[in-house]
């Protein structure tokens, strides 16, 4: 994956939102489907499930339930890859 697709993908709109129910089966196949389609995708996490669970528990909760990686977490949004982006997961601090 290139710095160019993430560039894209985060002015990009958001691809599924994760809702109050958390992640559902619906969700994790929504998200698996998205990500072999796209390559890399923008998920946000709404207010209702942020206020229960921060939305890096959530973001790495799904990456290890859908076997993507986590390139990045900006505040109720994040990024999902299919292939691992190691330069962002060290910038921003998250483990490998």
């Amino acid at each position: 994956m290139s710095e160019d697709l993430l560039k894209e993908v985060l002015q990009g709109p958001i691809h599924a939102q994760i809702g109050k129910n958390g992640l559902t089966d619906g969700v994790l196949t929504q998200v698996q489907e998205l990500v072999k389609k796209h390559g890399m995708i923008k998920v946000s996490v709404l207010k209702a499930l942020a206020e229960e669970k921060s939305p890096s528990e959530v973001a790495l909760e799904l990456e290890q339930r859908t076997k993507c990686f986590l390139v990045e977490v900006r505040g109720r949004t994040f990024i999902l890859s299919k292939k691992r982006f190691p330069l962002q997961r060290k910038k921003r601090g998250l483990k490998s």
